[in-house]
């Protein structure tokens, strides 16, 4: 995962959500009940570490707005697959169309 963002940008992943992350409001979110039903989709864009508690965690987009979590963004924590954000990933490598211009040949 950290490789493919660093390289490319953010990747797509899919998370349970409990009903305390429909409330969280900020800090590190780590899930205790161990729901990992996955029922969502997010944007992982990024990842870090508290400079405090050293605790590692991802950071993520989520499309509920800017008026929840921190600015529309959450940071959950990083290598436990809390909320089943590490098990189901999705990206793409673009095939570079642009350079030499390709023309598409459809039926």
């Amino acid at each position: 995962m950290m490789q493919e963002i660093y390289a490319r940008g953010p990747i797509a992943c899919g998370v349970s959500v409990p009903d305390s992350l429909m409330t969280y409001t900020g800090g590190i979110y780590c899930d205790t009940t161990g729901n990992v039903a996955i029922d969502h989709d997010i944007s992982v864009v990024g990842w870090g570490e508290d400079p405090i508690t050293l605790e590692k965690f991802w950071t993520v987009r989520n499309s509920w707005g800017t008026h929840w979590g921190e600015n529309g963004f959450f940071r959950v924590c990083r290598g436990v697959n809390n909320i089943a954000i590490e098990s189901d990933c999705a990206w793409t490598t673009p095939k570079d169309t642009w350079t030499i211009p390709v023309k598409h040949i459809t039926t």
